[in-house]
């Protein structure tokens, strides 16, 4: 029995070091009140819908938001499973996310063909990739 219940937290303490794919229809958008820069991030005729979704999973950062930056701009504040949808003027961008002393950045091309960018977490490193779903 003991060894059962030893078995049962190392899985569980395992399982949440990385972050697993959260579906579209699975997220929830972005509070207002954590939204700090509003023209990219409401819709305007000539610019392209990019979202950035944060994957779940990380139990180490599961409470902490990540800081999502746009050409250097603070733009929101995204928790585990929220989507972020950007409205950007066409051009290259750069998408940065923030969270401790960790950063990733990714170009965006507008137009582009990758709709979707997800943060994945691990315990020491974040990645920030494109992504069709």
């Amino acid at each position: 029995m003991r060894c059962m219940l030893i078995t049962l937290i190392c899985a569980a303490a395992l399982g949440g070091c990385a972050t697993h794919l959260v579906p579209m229809s699975e997220t929830t958008p972005v509070p207002k009140e954590r939204i700090l820069a509003q023209d990219v991030t409401t819709p305007a005729s000539g610019r392209q819908r990019v979202t950035v979704v944060r994957n779940a999973g990380a139990l180490f950062a599961g409470g902490v938001s990540v800081d999502v930056l746009v050409d250097g701009e603070p733009t929101a504040a995204i928790r585990t499973s929220e989507a972020l949808s950007l409205y950007l003027p066409p051009g290259e961008h750069l998408l940065t996310t923030k969270v401790g002393g960790i950063t990733a950045s990714v170009p965006v091309m507008v137009p582009g063909r990758f709709p979707i960018y997800r943060i994945d977490m691990t315990e020491d490193d974040m990645k920030l990739q494109s992504s069709f779903e």
